[in-house]
């Protein structure tokens, strides 16, 4: 008789915040709604699509104008569907069983989940208290350990802290594990390593089109690395892993590198705007809330003892953010959703 192996047996499925809201705050996703020329554009590209066919299987005009927006050789980029195949291909072609990978306790979930399903052996490795990483512990343990990859996000999700560019430079050159540098916020800053690529050949680099691009519901994301990096990628990933649909609104929208940036910036701006806000709260309610995070991201992250309550209480006014253990990490909307949410949260602690 079938049973399920042990690996599978104690999971649960992921469980991202589903049902109507009013606000949605809690994903990370882009704030604007394409600007209508831009989305007549992907419905036009959309319209060309020839269902019965299967896609082109490198996705290669998506991988040509991703490669002219992040200034590198076409040669050296795969796209996948969103970074999370990317991730899963990571863990179980690019490592043997029982390999070790590490990755941080504060840091992105999935990364520890896909190890887990790969049966690597897992390296957790943690950060200061203030949720900073020191560069030299963590050299100190992965080449002790006898790492093999090593994977975090940069801006970090869920902190939005920014490890600078000198730093991770460093570190991937202090290590001969395979350093794999998560950029899906990178846009909202100006840190990127992609320029190491170039002569590292233990570093690959993520991005996604699912913030600034506002594809999120598309599903489209990129590895960045060495040619060796990428063949193996390109060996190991399906034959059409990026449906025809994708390519189409994607090519669309990677043609306005413009409109990327301008959405870039523009979110970048309103996070800073909302960090700003919700320190004033803090120093209102100093009690309710503790340490809020400097932002490098689309997002705001702070810590909130009574974090559960407030995350129900926002959610039954229809507001959606994300809790992580005594923690919200916050979106930002349009500033009129970010006066409306900061107007709702002040009410709630005023209440606790």
């Amino acid at each position: 008789m079938y049973t399920l192996p042990r690996k599978v047996l104690s999971l649960t499925p992921y469980a991202p915040i589903t049902g109507e809201m009013s606000i949605r705050m809690d994903a990370n996703e882009s704030c604007f709604p394409l600007p209508e020329a831009l989305h007549q554009r992907v419905l036009q590209r959309l319209s060309q699509v020839e269902l019965r066919r299967y896609p082109d299987p490198y996705a290669a005009e998506c991988c040509r104008l991703a490669a002219r927006l992040y200034g590198v050789r076409e040669s050296r980029l795969v796209a996948g569907s969103g970074l999370d195949e990317i991730l899963s291909l990571l863990s179980y072609t690019l490592l043997e069983k029982g390999a070790k990978a590490a990755f941080f306790e504060t840091d992105f979930s999935m990364y520890a989940f896909y190890d887990a399903l790969a049966e690597l052996t897992p390296v957790p490795l943690e950060k200061r208290e203030d949720l900073t990483i020191d560069v030299d512990a963590v050299l100190e343990k992965i080449n002790r350990e006898g790492v093999q990859m090593l994977v975090f996000s940069n801006p970090c999700n869920p902190t939005s802290l920014l490890l600078g560019h000198e730093e991770v430079e460093r570190l991937v050159k202090g290590t001969p594990a395979l350093v794999v540098v998560d950029e899906a916020y990178m846009e909202f800053s100006e840190d990127s390593v992609i320029g190491l690529t170039e002569c590292c050949q233990n570093l690959l680099v993520l991005r996604t089109c699912s913030k600034a691009g506002g594809l999120a519901g598309a599903r489209l994301g990129f590895a960045i690395g060495s040619e060796a990096l990428i063949l193996a990628l390109k060996a190991v990933k399906s034959p059409y892993n990026v449906n025809a649909l994708t390519q189409a609104a994607a090519a669309a929208i990677l043609e306005d590198p413009q409109y990327i940036r301008h959405s870039a910036r523009e979110m970048a701006g309103y996070a800073k705007a909302l960090e700003k806000d919700i320190r004033r709260l803090a120093g209102e309610f100093p009690v309710q809330i503790g340490r809020v995070y400097e932002t490098h991201t689309n997002f705001v992250y702070f810590e909130l003892p009574r974090a559960a309550e407030v995350a129900s209480r926002l959610a039954e006014k229809g507001i959606a953010v994300r809790r992580i253990r005594g923690h919200l990490r916050v979106s930002t909307g349009l500033p009129e959703e970010n006066a409306l949410f900061l107007g709702a949260l002040r009410e709630i602690l005023s209440s606790l």
